[in-house]
């Protein structure tokens, strides 16, 4: 049968930035400055949005520090940027981060300076554990994760990490798909997501590296590969405020598995998962949620033993924390715009 793309107010429907509350009929917003379009956002919002705004204000003024200070305090300017855009979002959405502790802590193992060797312990309570509930993910209180592992499973670095840590040169655990949107098979009502493989993954053997729960759409144009995510949602027989129901309670599950990266807005990437290649290191929490964790670390190396943070930048792997440090900012301000309006904001 073929397949259609589904719409909404006329708008070709596609995978949104907001995780939680995305409003598919609306139009993009094109800001010039992302804080300044959230905090007009939180001043005409409820009484929690307003409480919002002096810790979205705080993150502002942190990340204007962060563009003056070098790399040994950059850690610790860029954690607490992120540490209050953070708590803007979850007191927005109706939680009180007054006094909450931020749920994180670290260590490091062995003498080998080593970004193996610096673990981060996920707490049961604080802003980091409220972020992960956030997302839907569960909070068990002693999950912990080496800063190699947490580094590899950001996708706006994931492309620098594989260049420079020789042992997952060839592991990349992101496959990036162009064109996605959600299609219609024709004469029914069932849905699905789809999107189309990049060159270089245009190829057969990309079947054997795609997660559990997708398959390539045999609806696939001649000379392209199309993957899709097996699970289906009804789009037909319905209101239309019943039909963006179950797409939103369908985008809530597939955004789990895809991402997006702030400066290539027309790509998605779709993470890899149970095959043996790509398992090693995989640690299934949201992106946002990872890259807290990571600046947290650094941030403690930065106040606590700033010789041995110096002695990580020197490393061979020095230039890859140069990006994550330079680039995480602007990739959580852009998602976290998002999440709190619900808007795609570009």
């Amino acid at each position: 049968m073929p397949i259609s793309r589904i719409t909404a107010s006329s708008k070709p429907i596609s995978p949104h930035k907001s995780f939680s509350s995305p409003d598919f009929k609306a139009k993009a917003a094109h800001v010039s400055g992302r804080f300044q379009f959230v905090e007009m956002w939180l001043r005409q919002g409820d009484a929690e949005c307003r409480k919002a705004l002096v810790y979205w204000k705080q993150a502002e003024n942190f990340y204007k520090a962060n563009e003056a200070v070098d790399e040994l305090a950059k850690p610790l300017t860029s954690y607490y940027c992120m540490l209050n855009m953070c708590k803007a979002l979850l007191v927005c959405k109706g939680q009180d981060m007054a006094s909450v502790q931020h749920g994180v802590s670290g260590y490091s193992i062995g003498q080998k300076t080593a970004l193996s060797n610096e673990i981060v312990k996920f707490k049961f309570s604080g802003v980091l554990p409220s972020l992960s509930k956030f997302f839907e993910e569960p909070v068990a209180g002693t999950d912990e994760h080496n800063l190699s592992d947490l580094l590899y499973n950001l996708p706006h670095i994931h492309r620098a990490y594989c260049m420079t840590i020789p042992s997952r040169k060839n592991r990349e655990l992101f496959i990036p798909l162009y064109d996605c949107g959600f299609f219609r098979v024709g004469g029914t009502g069932e849905t699905y997501f789809r999107g189309s493989l990049t060159r270089g993954w245009n190829v057969g053997r990309t079947k054997k590296k795609l997660p559990k729960g997708f398959e390539v759409d045999p609806h696939s144009e001649i000379g392209e590969l199309s993957v899709r995510k097996k699970k289906r949602f009804k789009w037909s027989g319905a209101s239309e405020t019943k039909k963006i129901q179950n797409l939103q309670k369908y985008h809530r599950k597939l955004r789990k598995e895809i991402f997006q990266i702030y400066d290539s807005p027309d790509c998605w990437y779709l993470k890899r998962s149970g095959d043996p290649e790509a398992t090693d290191g995989v640690i299934n929490k949201a992106p946002t949620v990872i890259a807290f964790a990571a600046l947290h670390r650094l941030s403690e190396l930065s106040r606590y033993d700033p010789d041995k943070l110096s002695r990580h930048f020197n490393n061979r792997y020095g230039w890859l924390l140069s990006e994550f440090l330079g680039r995480t900012l602007d990739q959580v301000l852009d998602d976290l715009t998002s999440e709190i309006t619900g808007y795609e904001v570009q």
